[in-house]
């Protein structure tokens, strides 16, 4: 006779990372043969398990920056979110009745948290069915600590909740950039759900967006198509630039900006220069027959508004070559990240807003409704911002900008909403994470989040030592893997953190053999 051991895991966060993660353990467990010696605890302190913050219910303005053939939960299947659609039209219609389906169409985002959500529910049929002890709970881990081979959560409830391997998928850590003003109700240190957040707005406020990317453009066009909002809108930022707009490109597969030929060059330069990529860029480019020269697609000398309107003409129903490349590079980015010398590391980490304002596009119609609103004057674009200030004699927000050879200005507003997005620079904000920094079971990362093993997203202690049962994904993780926003590269190294972790589990569901208890060494002799 046998016995099994059983293994649990605990994965925290059910967001879109977590709902990747638990799927992808699922699928290994039944494919390695442990799933009846597996359980699987998903723990979310969100009311809704799957959408996170990112796919949360919220104006349909808010859309996908991806088409939605080209995004999915699951690793290697890009086309799921839309098969699913197309599959369960029953089940999202009732929500979304205007959404016209099409695999190039850019979707709102509540809608692939309904993918999520869906998801969570169908994980959970597969899994019971394989023998997997799957439960989906909502409360919050706020501490863990190791005792012997296991580890110990602890909730927010007041359960301890035990297990043997951890996978940390709880996102971003608590963001209060400004929290001089969190007292003022007219004041947003996030601006989701936007749907609440516009409650709290008047038709006539003139409302002051710190952030030119993509919350800040949700947040624009949410106040704009909000029947009776007659206020101005001012977006400013450092930069004053507006994202790139999404040209009607076919996804590009790369040939050579590939992972060996990265490490081959790293290895052989001593590092990699910024220089070095874009040189790999244009050889890509040049390899399609299409040109690739950073100069124009910065643009450098053309004023904000101007290169915005360029965006708009040159996305409009035609390909980006440039963006197939960039957006391509999801696949490697993380290598050619490792693979930089520290210097230009620092470089990059400089150039980081710019990056993402050409990285992180719009879809054209967002990019129609915000020139349309630039045009008539019901929103403004500035650069150069200085400070941030409220003045109690006439409760208003003030925002001080730099103008080169100029003296400075200052825009003012009833409301301020920062939509500068997250920042993944100081991991420690959350309390889980300081828990497991004061025992030891973290060290942060000098470029942001938390060090984790390259190759497996194993955490890193604070002894240096690489933890074979604990694991961290997405946005934790932004020091390691540099670009951690795109869903994709989440999910890619959600797969390949579970397969590490189905491996350790497999070595742990060992089976014990108990020969005294079967009768045949009896009959032959043997003293079992």
């Amino acid at each position: 006779m046998s016995q099994a051991r059983g293994a649990a895991v605990l994965i925290v966060g059910g967001g879109a990372v977590g709902v990747s993660t638990t799927h992808h353990l699922v699928e290994e467990a039944i494919a390695a043969r442990v799933a009846e010696q597996v359980s699987i605890t998903l723990v979310e302190r969100r009311p809704a398990v799957g959408p996170g913050i990112a796919y949360e219910a919220d104006v349909e303005t808010n859309l996908l920056n991806t088409r939605a053939a080209g995004i999915s939960a699951i690793h290697g299947n890009k086309p799921h979110f839309y098969e699913w659609l197309r599959q369960n039209e029953a089940v999202w219609r009732p929500s979304f009745p205007r959404v016209r389906l099409a695999p190039s169409a850019f979707l709102p985002r509540a809608l692939f948290g309904l993918y999520l959500q869906d998801l969570v529910r169908t994980l959970g049929e597969r899994a019971r069915r394989a023998g997997i002890d799957f439960t989906v709970r909502r409360d919050d881990i706020v501490d863990i600590a190791r005792l012997g081979e296991q580890f110990h959560a602890a909730t927010a409830s007041g359960a301890t909740l035990r297990a043997d391997v951890v996978m940390l998928c709880c996102g971003h850590a608590p963001h209060e950039p400004y929290p001089q003003f969190a007292r003022l109700e007219k004041y947003a240190s996030n601006p989701y759900p936007i749907w609440r957040l516009l409650q709290r707005i008047d038709d006539d406020d003139d409302v002051i967006v710190v952030g030119s990317r993509l919350s800040a453009i949700d947040v624009a066009i949410a106040l704009l198509g909000r029947s009776g909002y007659r206020g101005a809108i001012k977006l400013v930022s450092r930069g004053g630039r507006l994202p790139a707009v999404r040209g009607s490109q076919e996804p590009h597969v790369l040939r050579h900006i590939v992972r060996d030929v990265i490490r081959r060059l790293a290895g052989e330069r001593g590092g990699l220069r910024l220089e070095d990529v874009l040189e790999l860029c244009r050889i890509e480019a040049e390899s399609n027959g299409v040109p690739f020269a950073w100069d124009e697609i910065r643009r450098p000398g053309v004023d904000p508004r101007s290169a915005f309107l360029d965006e708009i003409y040159l996305s409009a129903d035609r390909p980006r070559p440039w963006q197939g490349i960039v957006y391509a590079m999801n696949e490697v980015i993380d290598e050619v990240w490792r693979g930089l010398r520290e210097d230009e590391k620092q470089k990059l980490v400089a150039l980081k807003s710019e990056f993402l304002a050409h990285r992180v596009s719009i879809p054209i119609e967002n990019a129609c409704i915000i020139a349309r609103a630039l045009a008539q004057g019901r929103a403004t674009l500035y650069g150069g911002l200085e400070r941030l200030g409220f003045d109690d004699a006439s409760a208003r927000f003030r925002a001080t900008l730099r103008v080169r050879e100029a003296n400075d200005v200052v825009v003012s507003g009833a409301a301020l909403i920062n939509a500068t997005g997250f920042d993944g620079s100081n991991a420690l904000r959350s309390p889980l994470l300081q828990a497991l920094h004061s025992r030891g079971l973290l060290r942060p990362h000098r470029h942001g989040g938390i060090d984790v093993e390259f190759e497996s997203g194993r955490m890193i202690a604070s002894s240096g030592a690489v933890q074979p049962d604990l694991f961290a994904i997405g946005s934790l993780t932004s020091g390691v893997h540099f670009f951690t926003s795109a869903l994709d590269i989440n999910v890619r190294h959600a797969a390949r953190s579970v397969h590490e972790a189905v491996i350790f589990l497999a070595r742990r569901v060992r089976y014990v053999d108990e020969p005294a208890r079967h009768p045949v060494f009896s009959t032959i002799g043997v003293n079992a």
